[in-house]
């Protein structure tokens, strides 16, 4: 990250190294993010990883809603909560599981 900063896309995006680097901190210690209108004006979003069998981050998912329509309240637990954000089966293991279940 150029110590200069980042590009702001909007008034709300972090673009202070510092501040950036901090909420990055936030995020692996919480486990979710919010994006508060950073990348797109009237836009929220909140995100959590899909974590894949070796414990790493395989995908993501994302929740997005009108910024005078979001709640974090009501968007962070369900997803802080989904199933496969633990484990993600590997597609070995989701092609055996469809195997047993055709033979």
């Amino acid at each position: 990250m150029p110590s200069t900063g980042l590009p702001a896309r909007t008034q709300y995006t972090l673009a202070d190294p510092r501040r950036f680097r901090e909420e990055l901190w936030r995020i692996r210690q919480d486990g979710i993010a919010y994006d508060r209108q950073e990348a797109a004006p009237g836009l929220t979003c909140v995100a959590v990883p899909i974590m894949g069998a070796s414990g790493r981050p395989v995908a993501a998912l994302s929740v997005a809603d009108a910024h005078h329509h979001f709640e974090p309240s009501r968007y962070a637990p369900p997803c802080a909560a989904w199933p496969s954000r633990r484990h993600a089966p590997s597609p070995r293991r989701r092609d055996a599981k469809r195997q047993r279940r055709t033979t």
